[in-house]
């Protein structure tokens, strides 16, 4: 079983650092094009959405990063540390996303390196669909819909009162 809760500060340090030694050759790229310093990164990461530190059994498993804009959840960022790996805890954390988002959003988008093959698979697994390819960084941008919230009340109640 996974508990998710806030991550403390000495927690969100070491996520950050652990996303600067995994993204450091895509970093380079996108800083170049987006025109963005890491100290410019590092105060977005401090100053927007939350991040989750992700424990199995009680034991430090992994960590994520949201940020709640308008009807997306945008995933800003997840790792499942090395010694978890390939037991099912980024499907497990990816489900708890779309489980328990909050009641404004309608999709769940994230960002994936094209050479991460194995993680692009799984959020395709996940239901998650190509919405933009950004081919100077060889990022692929992928929404995942939340269609039981695309409903409105007004058309389910017309819907019974058809049948």
């Amino acid at each position: 079983m996974l508990a998710y809760r806030l991550a403390t500060l000495g927690q969100r340090e070491e996520f950050l650092s652990i996303l600067r030694l995994e993204m450091s050759d895509y970093f380079e790229r996108a800083s170049r094009l987006m025109e963005m310093t890491w100290d410019q990164f590092v105060e977005l990461y401090r100053s927007r959405g939350q991040v989750f530190a992700v424990f199995k059994d009680d034991t430090l498993a992994g960590y994520y990063w949201v940020e709640v804009r308008r009807e997306v959840m945008h995933l800003h960022g997840i790792v499942v540390l090395p010694q978890f790996r390939g037991l099912g805890l980024g499907t497990q954390m990816l489900r708890k996303l779309a489980s328990d988002y909050p009641p404004e959003v309608n999709a769940i988008e994230l960002g994936v390196e094209d050479r991460n093959v194995r993680a692009k698979s799984l959020y395709e697994r996940e239901g998650f669909q190509t919405v933009r390819f950004l081919p100077d960084l060889k990022f692929t941008i992928m929404q995942k819909p939340l269609r039981d919230r695309l409903a409105s009340p007004s058309s389910e109640q017309e819907s019974a009162d058809d049948g």
